[in-house]
């Protein structure tokens, strides 16, 4: 069910600027995110993530599903990730903390 509500970019097509709004994505890890769709399925309820919408939710991610790349919600994550956003715009949207960011 979940893998059918999100359409992954296909490699071959040429990456489009997003033109959607900055203040409705979630921002984790130095990405930025469309979770609008799993907002309701989010099994620890929708209000935390609502509360982190527009917001660097990096810390509250790792609090909750720990720091292993291979987990379930990463996997998950991975295929709400928006791309098309500038290096400038995305780097705005988090703390001074570097660590917010992979390298």
């Amino acid at each position: 069910m979940f893998s059918k509500l999100f359409k992954s970019h296909k490699k071959d097509e040429p990456l489009k600027p997003f033109q959607g709004d900055l203040e409705g994505l979630w921002y984790l890890e130095g990405k930025a995110y469309d979770l609008t769709k799993f907002v309701k399925m989010h099994p620890g309820g929708s209000d935390v993530l609502l509360e982190l919408k527009g917001k660097d939710g990096t810390a509250a991610f790792r609090d909750a599903h720990g720091n292993n790349p291979t987990s379930t919600p990463r996997k998950k994550l991975g295929r709400m990730e928006v791309k098309g956003i500038s290096a400038e715009v995305l780097s705005s949207k988090f703390s001074g903390d570097r660590d917010q960011c992979p390298p």
